[in-house]
């Protein structure tokens, strides 16, 4: 494996741990602020959130370090409210870099006609994934995708009577 490529699957469980990390942080600061708006009307008839629900909102983190950042957006939709937690982690040099990124969607609560029917249970999700880990499930992936082709190609001359 390359170095950088190396450097990218680092990056990228850094940006899973991140994402997944903040939107637990973010769940535990939102339950407090969205308690007194449950059985509320907190969703306008175009889909957008009341201003006294968004002025409640706290402020939302958006950079972790010099390499990394998180942004997160509410969403609303007819059905419910959720956060887009994004978390991206630079990878490479400055004269050649790219990014890894991992987006967690945090469910909030259910809507019934804009008003706040209850919220969400917090999320059970791991944010703990090491860089030994991910390596050994691509190797794992890599394995069974030869185990599969071989076993492709082997049925071949058998395709019309499938």
């Amino acid at each position: 494996m390359s170095h950088f490529t190396d450097q990218k699957l680092k990056a990228q469980v850094k940006a899973v741990n991140d994402a997944r990390t903040e939107a637990l942080k973010l769940y535990d600061q939102l339950v407090p602020v969205l308690k007194p708006f449950v059985g509320k009307k907190v969703q306008k008839g175009d889909g957008f959130l009341t201003a006294k629900l968004t002025k409640a909102l706290p402020e939302l983190r958006h950079d972790l370090t010099t390499d990394s950042y998180v942004r997160v957006y509410a969403q609303s939709h007819r059905s419910g409210l959720f956060f887009k937690v994004t978390a991206s982690v630079r990878v490479g040099t400055i004269e050649s870099w790219k990014s890894a990124q991992h987006t967690n969607h945090l469910f909030m609560g259910d809507f019934k006609e804009g008003v706040l029917q209850s919220l969400a249970g917090r999320p059970e999700i791991r944010c703990d994934y090491t860089y030994e880990e991910a390596k050994e499930l691509q190797n794992k992936c890599k394995e069974a995708k030869e185990a599969y082709n071989e076993a492709k190609d082997a049925l071949s001359p058998f395709e019309e009577a499938m």
